[in-house]
């Protein structure tokens, strides 16, 4: 289910995790944080068999998310927001996504924060309509070592854990 890349474990810190919402493939991405640093800690992506039944796409969703929350018992998880698609059916599935994913962490009993694309992308590039290709290359700029995302689904996830830490856990200036 997920890579590990490293592990640290020390006290006062907490996990985020960061969700990219799609039926087709959900990324998450796992951050472990304190008011003065961050890490990475693991992703991945989940993905969905086209050729599956809705509810059985949207059954695979809650149980692997459900999974990652059981294993990192993240204390905050954050969400891109949904956006209005010019195809409403695509907007429709979209909602159910979110619905299967937000029943999950309700159901484990965490914090969930939302934050737009265009927040994310602001937060992570300094420009509010960054294409995927910068949120990537804005990625390398905040880590040590390149996370290993596989997908831009992952990339994303890692980018909303890190733009939920900027907003509520860093205490000084960012750039």
């Amino acid at each position: 289910m997920s890579s590990e890349f490293s592990r640290v474990s020390t006290m006062n810190r907490s996990h985020i995790l960061g969700i990219d919402p799609g039926l087709r493939q959900t990324g998450w991405a796992i951050l472990e944080v304190d008011k003065n640093s961050f890490q990475y800690i693991s992703s991945g992506t989940i993905k969905s068999r086209s050729e599956d039944d809705l509810h059985n796409r949207l059954y695979t969703i809650y149980k692997e998310l459900e999974k990652v929350i059981d294993e990192y018992q993240p204390k905050d998880v954050a969400i891109e927001e949904t956006f209005v698609n010019k195809n409403p059916k695509t907007s429709l599935t979209l909602g159910q996504t979110r619905g299967a994913i937000l029943t999950v962490i309700g159901s484990k009993g965490k914090k969930l924060f939302h934050y737009t694309a265009n927040q994310i992308k602001k937060m992570i590039t300094g420009y509010g309509h960054a294409d995927k290709n910068g949120i990537q290359q804005s990625l390398k700029f905040f880590f040590k070592i390149v996370p290993p995302f596989q997908t831009n689904d992952e990339a994303d996830a890692i980018a909303i854990a890190l733009t939920h830490y900027f907003i509520n856990f860093k205490t000084n200036d960012i750039i």
